[in-house]
C-alpha cells in the first residue's frame, strides 16, 4: 500500500508532529509512507516540501511575499480559501502514485492549505481526514470553548482573537464556504480523541461523513523512563525538594492555563516552601512563582531526547489546559513514567485515569488543581507506584505501533471499498 500524508508542517507545531510520528509509525510496516508538507523542519529524505526552499534573493523575496499573502487572508479575509501551495500540490506525482491521501491540519497563520482540494483530492482516492482541532467545524476558531455558533452557522463571532484570529467577522462565510466545500467532497474523518469525535457527530458539517476515532501515538523508544535521580543531578537540580514541570509552546497562551497554574502553586506555598519548578516553552514565567519558588527555565526544546530527560526528571507535571484535543505532552509524559495532574477538559480525560496515573481536577478550577498537587506530591510512594502504571497506560492504548495498525485497518477498508465501486462502475 502506499500511503501519503499531507500536513501544514511535519515537526512546527503539535498536529505536525502527530502527522509526522504516524508517518514514521507506518514506515515500520510493509507499506510505504511518505509526507507532503507546506513547511518542511526535518532532513527526512520522504519528508517533501510543496514548494523548493528558496535560493536565491528573488525566490527568498517570493516566499516571504506569498507567506505576507496568505497571513492577510487568514486574518483580515476568509479563512480556508486562500493557499499559494495548493496547484503545486495537486499536481505533486506522489498524488497520483498514492493507494490512499491522509490530510491532517489544512489551517495555519500562513503556509495554509485550501479547502478547495479537499474535492479535488477526494474524486479519485479515498481521503481521510484526521481532525486535531475544532476549525473544520468553526468559522474560524480552533477550540469554541463556551461558544455554540458553530452549531447554527457562525457569526456574531464573540471571540475574534482567538487562534486563528480575525479582524473582520467573516465566521459566517467562511462557515457557508466549508459547508459548499464539504458537500462536493467524499471524505472520511478521524479524530484522535472521542471529545472530538462527539462534537464532529453534533456538526452540521460534517456529521453526515463516517467518523472514526483513532488515537495518536507515542514513540517509546524516545520517551521512555529514565532514573530520576540521574537526570536531577545531571540538570543540577535538588532531589531533596519536589519538582514539577510545566509545559507550552508558549506560556502566554491562555488557553493552557498558566494563571491556573500561578494560583494553584502560590496556595501550595506554605506547604512546598522548596518546591521546584522546571519550565519548557517560549516566554518567561512572571515574577509571582519566581519570588516564590526555585524556577528552573528550559526555553523551548525541540529535541525530543532532551525533552525525554525533562519529563523525567519531574516528580509531576501539571497540564491546567482548559481546550485541547488530545495533547502529545500528556502522552509523551505518561511514556516517561511521570504522573499528570489535569482539568477534566477536551480528551484529557481519556488519557489520564484518576488517581492512578495522575490527577483529574474540575476544569478551569485552580483550587481542585492545588489539591491535586498536594494529594500527589504528599504521597511519594503512590508517585512512585505510578510510574508503571503511566508507561503501561501508554504500551496498552497510546503506543505508535497501535496506531499504525489502526489506521491500515481503516485504509485497507476504504481502498477496498473504493476498488469495489470502481469495478461495479466498469461492468
Amino acid at each position: 500500500m502506499k500511503i501519503t500524508q499531507i500536513s501544514t508542517s511535519d515537526i512546527a507545531h503539535g498536529a505536525g508532529i502527530a502527522a509526522y510520528r504516524l508517518h514514521k509509525s507506518l514506515q515500520e510496516t510493509d507499506h510505504k509512507s511518505e509526507i507532503i508538507v507546506s513547511l518542511k523542519k526535518t532532513n527526512d529524505d520522504t519528508v517533501h516540501q510543496i514548494k523548493k526552499p528558496p535560493s536565491n534573493l528573488l525566490t527568498k523575496f517570493k516566499d516571504k511575499l506569498e507567506a505576507k499573502l496568505e497571513f492577510f487572508s487568514n486574518h483580515w479575509g476568509v479563512q480556508g480559501i486562500y493557499s499559494t501551495s495548493c496547484d503545486v500540490l495537486i499536481k505533486h506525482p506522489l498524488m497520483a502514485n498514492s493507494d490512499i491521501i491522509n490530510l491532517h491540519n489544512i489551517h495555519w497563520h500562513e503556509r495554509n492549505l485550501s479547502l478547495n482540494i479537499l474535492p479535488i483530492l477526494s474524486k479519485t482516492k479515498p481521503l481521510v481526514w484526521t481532525l486535531h482541532d475544532m476549525w473544520a467545524i468553526t468559522g474560524h476558531c480552533i477550540y469554541s470553548f463556551e461558544c455554540e455558533r458553530w452549531q447554527i452557522g457562525c457569526g456574531q463571532c464573540p471571540d475574534l482573537d482567538s487562534y486563528i484570529s480575525l479582524k473582520y467577522d467573516t465566521t459566517a462565510i467562511s462557515y457557508k464556504i466549508k459547508k459548499s466545500t464539504y458537500k462536493k467532497s467524499n471524505l472520511t474523518i478521524v479524530t484522535p480523541s472521542e471529545w472530538l469525535k462527539k462534537l464532529v457527530m453534533q456538526s452540521p458539517l460534517l456529521s453526515n461523513f463516517e467518523i472514526f476515532h483513532i488515537p495518536n501515538g507515542i514513540p517509546q523508544d524516545i520517551f521512555h523512563p529514565l532514573p530520576k535521580t540521574e537526570v536531577k543531578l545531571a540538570l543540577e537540580i535538588d532531589i531533596e525538594y519536589p519538582i514539577v514541570l510545566f509545559i507550552a509552546s508558549y506560556l502566554d497562551d491562555v488557553r493552557k492555563g498558566y494563571a491556573y497554574f500561578e494560583e494553584a502553586l502560590l496556595r501550595l506555598h506554605d506547604e512546598f516552601p522548596n518546591l521546584q519548578i522546571l519550565v519548557l516553552g517560549n516566554g518567561k514565567l512572571p515574577e509571582k512563582l519566581r519570588a516564590k519558588f526555585k524556577v528552573i527555565e528550559m526555553g523551548y526544546i525541540n529535541n525530543e531526547k532532551l525533552i525525554n530527560i525533562m519529563y523525567s526528571a519531574a516528580d509531576l507535571m501539571i497540564f491546567p489546559s482548559f481546550a485541547d484535543n488530545l495533547p502529545n505532552t500528556v502522552l509523551e509524559c505518561l511514556a516517561c513514567g511521570t504522573a499528570v495532574v489535569a482539568f477534566k477538559a477536551g480528551g484529557v480525560p481519556e488519557m489520564i485515569q484518576h488517581m492512578k496515573t495522575g490527577y483529574l481536577a474540575e476544569s478551569q478550577n485552580a483550587i481542585d488543581l492545588a489539591n491535586g498537587i498536594k494529594t500527589l506530591l504528599s504521597q511519594p510512594s503512590m508517585l512512585q507506584s505510578m510510574q508503571s502504571e503511566c508507561v503501561n497506560s501508554i504500551t496498552q492504548n497510546f503506543s505508535a505501533q497501535l496506531q499504525a495498525k489502526r489506521y491500515l485497518s481503516l485504509y485497507e477498508s476504504l481502498i477496498e471499498r473504493q476498488s469495489s465501486i470502481t469495478n461495479k462502475g466498469l461492468l
